[in-house]
């Protein structure tokens, strides 16, 4: 086999075991179900040991060169991986429990996972497009998966809407860059758009920059960033919870790693406009406009919802200290360090998927009710607790994962020397204190308004809580190791000689 082929490996693992798992479900009919989501969750694993084996320091450009696998690009796998591996361990009681099609949900997390990973590597304008569809479909399915449910239902069909609006956007800003370079290769393009083939074509520069911006707004709708936020509270809301947590976990973060890859390799090297100024203005409002709007929620998946926002506004200061920094000292090496923004993406997975947990082990006893969770520390002590360190880790508090987080985003302003962004964000994480302590109030101070009987654990839900506290608690107190690994994911801006 081809060497550079076999990078994919991990992809086709994935494709594989969905695959193998819908073949089993028709096959064995009258076998448990929850054996195939033990399943899914070993294919994720193999996978994740692939990629470990086939990582290197080297950037491999394969399938013609649309496809790069870098350290930047095993990082996010790497993380896309932990995450979907701990979705599916919290998913199986929860879909043996009470969903219909139980074969499917597993396959679909499988192909959707295989198709993020697609994503983060995409260095061509068609692959984006079919991969960023891919995981849309496999989502909106995913999101109508309690059929019975208007709120499912509903959510679905609103995502679906939103989603199609969003792939529009983003065809009609590929559109535009590959009219005016004649390339769908990201790297190609970056080097057109800087070339002399501007001179040949009136309003070159006015052109460009619109399917830019186009492909800014497409990619704004798949992380959630303002003004494209509006789907995430109800979807959050009606979709099965594992669902919500692969939106809010798996799905952002693959957005957001083609959005630095994107930003940094076709934004950064042409034009004079300065991107920061208009990214500085998206992540105040992105910011402002999450926790804002969580404060007044009584739904805890919404609030959460709200929540992601105002983290994507902190990812986007994070890219605006990173791209000041090489604007203001003349930067001109070959690769950008997002270390800052890695590690706080990973914080945000870590601490996100344990509220998630805790919320479905308790979901049958509380419901989804921020008030529902009155007197939990009386009757379930070990998952108030966990949950508390969690909505301590995504206020950005020490000495959890997620203050190490905020530590380095603020830092990467701080040297950028963005002094009033970091006041700003200061200031929303002193407000994001606020929700996230209302859900320990309820739980701590506030008795409940009937006698409620105890909580029953899943033990592989209660699995994969404790890796999620482990990473946000340990990663937290001793983050080193984890920042060096962060530290060499680095994204090539021109890797094609």
């Amino acid at each position: 086999m081809n060497t550079g082929l076999i990078r994919l490996l991990p992809e086709l693992v994935l494709c594989f075991g969905a695959l193998l798992i819908i073949f089993i479900d028709i096959i064995y009919s009258d076998i448990k179900k929850y054996w195939l989501g033990f399943l899914a969750y070993g294919f994720t694993i193999i996978s994740f040991i692939c990629l470990f084996i086939l990582g290197s320091n080297k950037t491999w450009l394969i399938v013609q060169g649309s496809y790069a696998v870098d350290g930047f690009s095993i990082f996010c796998k790497a993380l896309l991986l932990i995450a979907g591996s701990v979705i599916i361990l919290f998913s199986i009681a929860y879909v043996y429990r009470g969903m219909e099609y139980k074969a499917e949900f597993f396959a679909l997390i499988l192909f959707s996972l295989m198709s993020m990973l697609v994503l983060v590597s995409s260095a061509d304008l068609i692959l984006i497009l079919l991969a960023f569809e891919f995981v849309s479909i496999s989502s909106y399915i995913l999101v109508g998966y309690h059929r019975d449910d208007m709120k499912s239902r509903e959510a679905s069909l609103k995502y679906f809407f939103y989603g199609a609006i969003s792939a529009a956007i983003l065809v009609m800003g590929f559109s535009f860059l590959y009219g005016l370079t004649g390339e769908t290769n990201i790297y190609l393009i970056a080097r057109a758009l800087g070339g002399k083939t501007q001179l040949l074509i009136p309003d070159y520069t006015l052109l460009a920059l619109l399917g830019l911006v186009l492909v800014g707004a497409g990619f704004g709708f798949k992380i959630g960033m303002f003004p494209f936020q509006m789907w995430i509270p109800d979807v959050y809301e009606g979709a099965p919870t594992p669902v919500t947590a692969f939106l809010s976990v798996a799905s952002k973060s693959a957005g957001v790693a083609l959005l630095l890859r994107f930003f940094f390799v076709v934004f950064t090297n042409n034009f004079s406009i300065n991107w920061s100024i208009i990214l500085l203005v998206i992540s105040i409002i992105t910011m402002f406009t999450g926790n804002l709007m969580a404060i007044s929620q009584n739904n805890i998946k919404r609030m959460l919802g709200y929540s992601s926002i105002a983290h994507v506004g902190y990812i986007l200061a994070g890219i605006v200290g990173i791209y000041h920094y090489k604007i203001t000292t003349g930067y001109t090496g070959a690769t950008f360090d997002v270390s800052p923004i890695l590690i706080y993406l990973t914080a945000y997975i870590y601490m996100n998927l344990g509220a998630f947990a805790v919320i479905i082990l308790s979901e049958d006893m509380t419901g989804d009710n921020i008030p529902s969770y009155a007197g939990m520390s009386q009757r379930s002590p070990l998952l108030a607790g966990m949950l508390t360190i969690f909505m301590l880790s995504l206020a950005g508090i020490p000495p959890t994962i997620g203050f190490i987080g905020k530590f380095f985003i603020f830092g990467e302003l701080v040297n950028a020397s963005h002094y009033l962004l970091v006041i700003l964000a200061v200031i929303n994480s002193i407000i994001s204190v606020y929700y996230y302590f209302r859900v320990v109030y309820f739980m701590y101070f506030v008795p409940p308004e009937t006698e409620k009987k105890g909580f029953s654990y899943s033990l592989l839900t209660m699995g994969a809580l404790w890796a999620c506290f482990a990473g946000t608690l340990f990663i937290g107190i001793s983050p080193n190791l984890f920042i060096e690994l962060a530290k060499k994911a680095l994204i090539g801006i021109d890797i094609i000689r």
